[in-house]
């Protein structure tokens, strides 16, 4: 009974702590009465806007949605508040700005405070930080201050806070405001100018996404832009509303979207500082796992192991456990299962060091020969990783040009090509993977061209194309009206625009960036986009499906991590900071882990100590206890055994004794019976007088006795 009652209070307490748990944790409404019904009023209505042209704060997609950290920000808001809110398009920020004095709009989502827009608006508190800094080519001073800017040709982007920064704190600098950040960066690239001052959000942003590999961050202005959330102040209910909106986001919420859109704080260093990491937390899972087991053993050893039957359970599993937990750690190669099937291991084995992968140079950052003639690229960088994640090497095959590469593949002299897009001719001999990079593709003209070009407007201009390449078949067959020539590489056909032989070349923007920063052409700037994307992948043999399987495995193999540092290497902004360096995590952060880790077992290894003294002492006190015990109970027994206690009954004339029984006993015996006594037997004096009072041998004694002194 008095389990079926623990059975029934346990299901009890399964059943109610749930439900109470479930009760405290309902989500009370951050709003009060009067707040949730403005809003509720108000739904759909309230009117927001924010910097239509700021990636990746705020932009509009081709679509025309918007885009962005704001926007993102928006929908946690929406979320959270239990509301939606209306977004407008608006075409410039001076025209935000005009119609929120006008009260045209409602809330401002990514703007700085001022004593002026104060007059009209109210501000939240900043809910991001955005750094302001200096970005230059990469053949330009660094490390770069303002304050070593004088007489530099600075750009900024019009109508931003940082204009007031500098004209406050450094007059000398007299910045040439821009529109367009992704206009400035490409025309920074290109050589128009000698800096360009903008946020690291939106230099990150705008450089992964154009691909622009010859800029670099020279250094950080000391500014930051705040953002806040502002709104017009006859409405100071929807401030409040919005203030608690913020404080409902999480620091995680934050950092999620943080991470999503500013890339550049999320590049990997070029140093994998991670393996130190790993090796000292294997060393500390080794040493701790030898202390558990070295604590069980010496246990085992002091009692029996039946009492101590988990220490055994111990022993076996912990062996295991560090076996699981070092595999985590090291998630290597050698780990996973072939990705490949019996066939296609044998084949790739029996192939190794004879697929004969084609390479040719003139086409940076993708495949080149650098200085020591050596194959690099973005292409190579693929190929060698695939390499090793094959353990397997192909034979690489020198050709001059790209022409020379698609002729030698059409006629099945070479397995491999990188860096090809699809199309149905070459489909006819080859087989292509997955793409493993997109391009856009840009117009290049002379620095006097003046207007912005697109292909719709270049009709009678002499346009230079890479011979062979896609973006040339694409022209022809979308803009048949182009005066098209072919170059065998795009460095010559980028030095005939340089020399006014041809009008304007159309190449890809990271191939293009690439030789005008090298080779120091500095007339030529990017004119316009063309809209065009460019897939590369892989190709190879058609007759040899099974060469294509095995390579579309090999990039599946390729973690996001490792495309990540490759597109690193070759199309992102260089930042230098010494926090950042191999040799800082090495000198810093291995020895704290270690230290950590030595501290940790030093104090593991004394609690351990402490422990067992502790238990032990705590067992000795126990017994001690238990023998006290013994002894107290044993000595009471032996003062109760054999003691005669209560009425005993006695007979008044003869003097025995009745026992339980009713047996009357002499009083001698009864008395050693019942007690540890024995009798010894004598006549006292009285007795003595009585029996021998007249003879006169004891009248003599007697008086011999009494003579004596």
């Amino acid at each position: 009974m008095h389990r079926k009652k623990q059975w029934v209070i346990k299901l009890l307490s399964i059943i109610i702590v749930p439900c109470l748990f479930f009760a405290c944790n309902k989500k009370k409404d951050p709003l009060s009465f009067e707040e949730r019904n403005w809003l509720k009023s108000n739904e759909g209505t309230i009117v927001v806007a924010a910097e239509p042209d700021w990636p990746p704060v705020t932009f509009f997609e081709d679509d025309g949605t918007y885009k962005g950290i704001v926007v993102e920000y928006i929908r946690i808001l929406e979320k959270k508040l239990g509301c939606s809110f209306k977004l407008k398009k608006a075409e410039s920020w001076a025209q935000i700005i005009e119609q929120a004095k006008k009260f045209e709009i409602d809330v401002i989502m990514n703007i700085a405070s001022t004593p002026e827009r104060s007059k009209y608006l109210w501000f939240t508190k900043p809910y991001i930080d955005i750094p302001t800094t200096i970005v230059t080519r990469k053949d330009s001073l660094y490390p770069l201050t303002l304050s070593q800017m004088d007489g530099m040709e600075i750009v900024v982007t019009d109508e931003y806070q940082v204009i007031d920064y500098l004209k406050k704190n450094y007059p000398a600098i007299q910045p040439v405001k821009v529109k367009n950040s992704t206009n400035a960066i490409k025309r920074l690239s290109a050589g128009e100018f000698d800096a360009f001052i903008t946020e690291v959000a939106s230099a990150s942003y705008i450089i992964e996404k154009e691909m622009i590999t010859n800029l670099q961050i020279a250094g950080f202005t000391g500014h930051k832009y705040s953002l806040r959330i502002g709104t017009r102040n006859d409405k100071p209910i929807l401030a409040n509303i919005l203030k608690k909106g913020l404080a409902l986001i999480t620091q995680k919420e934050r950092e999620k979207i943080k991470r999503k859109w500013i890339s550049l704080e999320q590049k990997k260093p070029a140093f994998e500082w991670d393996l130190p990491v790993k090796l000292g937390s294997t060393i500390f899972i080794i040493l701790l796992s030898i202390i558990i087991i070295s604590a069980i053993w010496k246990k085992q050893a002091r009692y029996s192991i039946k009492t101590y039957k988990w220490q055994k359970a111990a022993l076996l599993l912990l062996p295991l456990a560090t076996i699981l937990l070092i595999y985590g750690l090291f998630k290597t190669d050698y780990f996973y299962n072939d990705p490949f099937t019996n066939e296609e291991r044998n084949w790739l084995t029996e192939q190794d060091g004879q697929i004969r992968f084609a390479l040719s140079d003139g086409y940076p950052p993708f495949n080149f020969y650098d200085k020591n003639n050596k194959y690099t690229g973005l292409s190579a960088d693929y190929i060698r990783l695939i390499e090793e994640k094959f353990h397997f090497r192909f034979k690489m095959v020198c050709l001059k040009n790209w022409e020379e590469v698609l002729k030698e593949a059409e006629s099945g002299n070479i397995d491999v090509v990188s860096s090809i897009q699809k199309n149905a001719l070459r489909s006819k001999f080859l087989l292509f993977t997955r793409p493993y990079v997109d391009i856009p593709s840009v117009i290049i003209a002379r620095q006097e061209t003046e207007q912005q070009l697109s292909l719709n407007k270049m009709q009678g201009m002499k346009v230079a194309v890479v011979k062979g390449s896609e973006v040339e078949n694409y022209l022809k067959e979308n803009y048949g009206y182009l005066e098209l020539h072919s170059y065998p590489d795009p460095f010559s056909g980028l030095t005939s625009v340089s020399f006014k032989s041809m009008d304007a070349m159309v190449v890809d923007l990271p191939v293009a960036s690439f030789y005008i920063s090298k080779e120091g052409i500095a007339n030529l700037k990017i004119a316009g986009s063309t809209g065009y994307m460019e897939s590369f992948c892989f190709a190879s043999r058609k007759d040899l499906p099974i060469l294509n399987r095995i390579l579309d495995k090999g990039l599946g193999m390729i973690t996001r991590e490792e495309k990540r540092t490759i597109l690193a290497r070759w199309f992102h902004l260089e930042q230098h900071p010494f926090y950042k360096t191999g040799i800082f995590w090495i000198i810093t952060v291995v020895p704290i882990i270690l230290m950590s880790g030595i501290i940790f077992i030093i104090l593991a290894w004394n609690r351990s100590l402490r422990n067992q003294v502790s238990e032990r002492t705590k067992e000795l006190n126990e017994e001690l206890e238990e023998r006290k015990a013994i002894q107290r109970k044993l000595k009471e027994t032996l003062d109760n055994v054999k003691t005669l206690e209560g009425l005993v009954p006695i007979c008044a004339k003869c003097k025995k004794i009745r026992d339980d029984k009713g047996y009357w006993n002499n009083l001698e015996e009864y008395i050693q019976k019942h007690s540890y006594v024995s009798f010894s037997h004598g006549i006292c004096t009285e007795c003595s007088d009585e029996l021998y009072g007249n003879e006169n041998w004891y009248l003599k004694m007697k008086k011999k006795k009494k003579d004596k002194p």
